[in-house]
């Protein structure tokens, strides 16, 4: 039997479903609890050989909900990484990474 192939649309509104859902979950836990966990994954990326002999570290730049990278950011910095954030131009669905300046408001 064929499988029939998802079009970009399906794919789409998946996403845009899937994305929602975890939101709504993100978006329900306790402040406490949002930082508690933010605070393991940072203390688990810091402890990451990878991550220590790297000179350059991608992050994204986190909004309500989600994982905190501000304070993530602001510490590899002052470790001498240098950062880039994911960038996208208005009506584009490119992104290319950018360099995020020492002091830059996140």
């Amino acid at each position: 039997m064929l499988c029939k192939s998802r079009s970009f649309k399906d794919v789409v509104l998946t996403k845009r479903k899937i994305r929602a859902k975890i939101l709504l979950r993100l978006n329900s836990q306790k402040e406490e609890d949002q930082e508690k966990k933010s605070k393991i994954i940072k203390e688990k990326l810091f402890r990451q050989s990878a991550f220590k002999k790297a000179k350059r570290i991608m992050f994204y730049i986190s909004l309500d909900g989600e994982v905190d990278t501000a304070s993530m950011i602001q510490e590899a910095q002052k470790l001498g990484k240098i950062i880039a954030v994911p960038v996208c131009k208005r009506n584009s669905i490119m992104l290319r990474p950018a360099i995020l300046k020492l002091g830059a408001r996140l």
